[in-house]
């Protein structure tokens, strides 16, 4: 995920941060910031060191603190984002682990639905950062529901075909 930031004493602050890794890559002002440890980077300003500490990440809201600014470059995600979340992965492990439910529609739970569902809960939320209206991310956190729901119903007839 890329996002600038425009302020005014530092300039374009660029955050960029990877989906799989986590890697951080940030520049402040043109000029590229090198990691000092964990969650501190710094860069040159003239013959000073500026360092330049990392909040957060970019899908949980993720901010700057250089000096004494806090700059925010994402927001934390919205209660009714992180309700949608729980939601949804509690809907499709609740199913998964439910004898009855899963003799109508078998789908994959435990240990294997449960990875399923946070990966497709990391997804929702980079896709929610996307969207900026209430309707449209509530059919997004809808379609990825409905997603993991098929990814785990297509899991469970190929263990279920497996075991046959």
């Amino acid at each position: 995920m890329r996002v600038v930031v425009n302020h005014e004493t530092y300039g374009e602050i660029v955050y960029e941060e990877s989906f799989w890794t986590g890697k951080k890559e940030i520049s402040v002002g043109g000029i590229p910031l090198f990691k000092v440890r964990k969650n501190c980077y710094a860069y040159q300003c003239g013959e000073q060191t500026v360092t330049v500490d990392v909040k957060g990440s970019a899908y949980f809201g993720a901010s700057l603190m250089i000096g004494r600014d806090e700059i925010v470059i994402t927001p934390k995600p919205a209660w009714y984002e992180i309700l949608l979340l729980a939601l949804g992965f509690g809907f499709v492990l609740m199913w998964g682990n439910s004898v009855a439910l899963c003799s109508i529609v078998p789908i994959v739970g435990g240990a294997i639905g449960g990875a399923v569902c946070g990966f497709m809960v990391v997804l929702t939320i980079g896709l929610l950062r996307t969207v900026r209206t209430f309707g449209k991310k509530f059919a997004v956190w809808l379609g990825m529901v409905l997603a993991t729901f098929g990814i785990n119903f297509l899991l469970a007839l190929l263990l279920l075909e497996t075991l046959a």
